[in-house]
């Protein structure tokens, strides 16, 4: 990741460090507490099956398993606790990957 220092020009005491996890998804979207990842494959990796490693925000690997023959145009995978921090309870939200098959 990458860390981020600011400073305030009146003291030398006093800063902040920020450390950011980039991520390389391409289709990613914030849904209240929930992370929407969307991948999509081809026909030929739905019929042969495969496993995508899915990266979230903070760094963590998430593996799915496509399995051979699948048939449905649309697959749902979901990660509770892998989604962002609820500021009032302190819990994590849900990690959801929408993969879609090309046709």
């Amino acid at each position: 990741g990458t860390t981020v220092e600011f400073y305030d020009s009146d003291s030398t005491s006093k800063h902040v460090r920020v450390k950011l996890n980039e991520t390389t998804e391409d289709e990613y979207t914030r849904s209240d507490n929930d992370i929407v990842i969307m991948k999509q494959i081809n026909t030929i990796d739905a019929e042969l099956g495969l496993s995508i490693n899915v990266i979230n925000f903070d760094g963590t690997t998430r593996t799915i398993t496509i399995p051979p023959e699948t048939a449905a145009n649309q697959l749902t995978y979901m990660f509770d606790g892998d989604g962002f921090y609820n500021k009032n309870n302190n819990k994590r939200g849900t990690l959801i990957v929408v993969v879609s098959i090309q046709t």
